[in-house]
């Protein structure tokens, strides 16, 4: 179990865009490890013992290794790049993102004017404001559409799922991914009405379609869609 954790930027002329780095000291761990995300972090994992300095040695010594591995694979858009060309998306349509790269973690949202400010530091620091901005956005949704549809649940979850937008238990907590603000909102509607309208029923019936299709007309057609357009915004940050 991590109990300590870095994040930060290395500038070398051996890595021409630079290199996020990870670096994670654990209680129980014998050996200097590392591996490199196709998204260009570097996770390191070390003894508590061994010193930052001596793991940035270990990296260095092996950058032939993490050049020829960065260049084995093509390199996905991070969050970062995705956010500078394209907007986030709320009920009343495209919000304007601001991003502001100054170290200290924490957004804001104004609706109003339709735009949105994160403030980080590094690609996994945006990503966490940008978590937090997501449960914030996604959980106001989700009691929206529960209000205008009468269909109830136990709360919201926001997760990094690897391969759905949306589940939900038998509980009634629905969990969602955190990239549905990239999503339109037409889409994100219907994932969320898609785990509502499993308060009544549970499958994906013939029923469950025509109650799903009640609250969001063309329900076949938004799920067809949604694995169109949704494919590249799912594989933002997979690490």
């Amino acid at each position: 179990m991590p109990i300590r954790k870095d994040i930060f930027e290395i500038k070398s002329p051996k890595f021409a865009q630079g290199l996020t780095l990870q670096l994670k000291s654990l209680r129980n761990a014998r050996n200097v490890r590392m591996w490199l995300a196709p998204s260009g972090i570097l996770s390191v994992t070390k003894p508590f013992y061994v010193s930052k300095a001596e793991a940035l040695k270990f990296v260095d010594d092996n950058s032939e290794w993490i050049i020829g591995q960065l260049a084995s694979f093509k390199r996905p858009e991070t969050l970062g790049e995705w956010l500078e060309r394209n907007p986030v998306y709320s009920k009343s349509g495209p919000m304007k993102v601001w991003l502001r790269p100054r170290g200290s973690e924490f957004f804001v949202s104004d609706m109003e004017r339709a735009e949105v400010v994160f403030s980080y530091a590094g690609e996994i620091s945006l990503r966490k404001v940008f978590v937090k901005f997501s449960r914030e956005y996604s959980e106001k949704l989700a009691f929206e559409l529960s209000h205008e549809s009468g269909l109830a649940f136990s709360g919201v979850s926001v997760r990094n799922q690897s391969s759905r937008w949306g589940s939900r238990s038998t509980s009634g907590l629905i969990s969602l991914n955190w990239r549905l603000p990239l999503l339109p909102y037409e889409l994100q509607k219907y994932i969320v009405c898609h785990e509502l309208c499993h308060a009544a029923f549970m499958d994906h019936s013939q029923s469950f379609w025509i109650f799903l299709n009640r609250l969001c007309p063309g329900a076949k057609r938004l799920d067809a869609r949604l694995s169109k357009e949704g494919e590249k915004i799912f594989k933002l940050a997979r690490d």
